[in-house]
């Protein structure tokens, strides 16, 4: 749903009727991106890297705003798939379909690219610290960057989740971004010795829901065995 940008009167407005809307978004905390991690977490099968296709965006609903889906198009690029308004407002203007560098200052663009070619390719996760340097109207920003990898339905990794916390007000649009700081930690998947890693022999009876704490345990799904005879349901999952 788009933001209505004018708050206006019935009939011809007048100047000093038209009220410009200004969204102020409420920084962002590292809670948020331990609610993100703990999700991805809970949707893996096996220790695997999940599918794009289990996502589901009720299991985010309080940071929905904060995340992000990306899409590799080629080594070491990406663009969004899709993006909360949050990185809309810091770009000023939808950054759907665009590459992720439009975030980042051209200095910062080569670890960009290094980086999202880890989290493919190892697969990774990506962490780290981000700063907007100050200027007219544009207080300096610090924020935190959250990448995870996801599968396709082919089962490779060509999407990613993350999430982009700016810890202070934005000020005037566009703002870009450097690294303080980055790493990329190798994703660790771990095979069951009876059960193929792509094998579901369970039925999701709920979708996994963040929590405050960021607590795994207390988020995981809750899963129940399919008992003989009993038929398995479908459901219909929105591909992008």
């Amino acid at each position: 749903m788009s933001d209505t940008p004018f708050t206006v009167s019935a009939g011809a407005p007048s100047q000093s009727e038209i009220v410009p809307h200004v969204r102020r978004p409420v920084p962002g905390t590292e809670a948020d991106s331990r609610k993100l991690l703990a999700y991805w977490n809970a949707l893996r099968v096996n220790l695997d890297v999940p599918r794009r296709c289990d996502v589901d965006p009720r299991g985010i609903a309080g940071i929905l705003f904060r995340t992000f889906i990306l899409e590799r198009v080629a080594p070491g690029l990406a663009r969004f798939r899709v993006a909360g308004t949050h990185l809309s407002d810091l770009l000023g203007m939808d950054v759907r379909g665009m590459p992720v560098s439009a975030m980042f200052q051209p200095k910062g663009r080569p670890d960009l690219a290094e980086s999202l070619e880890q989290v493919f390719e190892t697969p990774g996760i990506l962490r780290a610290a981000l700063v907007s340097p100050g200027g007219f109207r544009q207080p300096e920003i610090n924020a935190e960057l959250l990448v995870l990898p996801l599968r396709d339905n082919d089962g490779q990794v060509t999407r990613a989740i993350g999430c982009l916390l700016a810890k202070s007000q934005i000020g005037k649009a566009p703002r870009r971004f450097e690294f303080r700081h980055v790493r990329v930690d190798p994703v660790t998947v771990v095979k069951a010795p009876d059960q193929e890693p792509t094998k579901r022999l369970f039925g999701l009876s709920r979708a996994p829901r963040a929590d405050a704490s960021g607590d795994a345990a207390v988020i995981a799904p809750k899963f129940e065995p399919l008992k003989a005879g009993q038929p398995s349901y479908l459901r219909v999952v929105a591909n992008d």
